[in-house]
């Protein structure tokens, strides 16, 4: 009996992982849309008005379509007490900040924070276009990885757990 709990306690889980799996790259896609939406709107500002960083950061934080970014207000937040490139990294290093996000997606908003108001416009510019490319391209990457993966991953978990029952039984 105790064995048979055991196991069906682990198909339950496995079940959930597929699942879970399943959810974080839909999540990932959609995290990657808004930032890219994010840096098209930097961009936008420094071309069309030159706005201060802190400006920039006003907008992103009201712009209803970026509310699933949490780490905008919380680094708006953080501007009232710490310099924005500060407060960028600090609301970006709070995991709970970045849920969805890889590492290295993570990094490279750190990078994109470092660079923001650092250079004469036409750099500031330029440096958008190379983040929006960037971005573009990890969102197309995390959309074919969705595509392949997210409706195979709940089965593939449901089915690893009915093969530790069975094979407890």
């Amino acid at each position: 009996l105790m064995r048979m709990t055991g196991a069906l306690l682990t198909a339950v889980a496995l079940c959930l992982a597929g699942g879970y799996a399943a959810r974080m790259l839909t999540l990932r896609v959609s995290l990657l849309e808004k930032i890219c939406v994010m840096l098209r709107i930097v961009r936008t500002q420094f071309e069309c008005c030159c706005c201060p960083v802190g400006d920039v950061l006003e907008i992103l934080s009201s712009t209803p379509e970026l509310k699933e970014l949490v780490f905008i207000p919380e680094c708006e937040r953080l501007c009232l007490s710490e310099p924005f490139p500060q407060a960028w990294s600090d609301s970006l290093s709070a995991r709970e900040n970045t849920v969805g996000l890889g590492p290295s997606d993570v990094s490279r908003l750190v990078s994109f924070g470092r660079s923001l108001g650092t250079t004469a416009l036409e750099g500031q510019l330029a440096n958008c276009d190379m983040f929006i490319s960037d971005f573009e391209l990890r969102l197309s990457g995390a959309r074919e990885k969705k595509k392949k993966y997210a409706k195979v991953l709940p089965p593939l978990g449901a089915l690893a757990g009915a093969v530790i029952v069975i094979a407890a039984v």
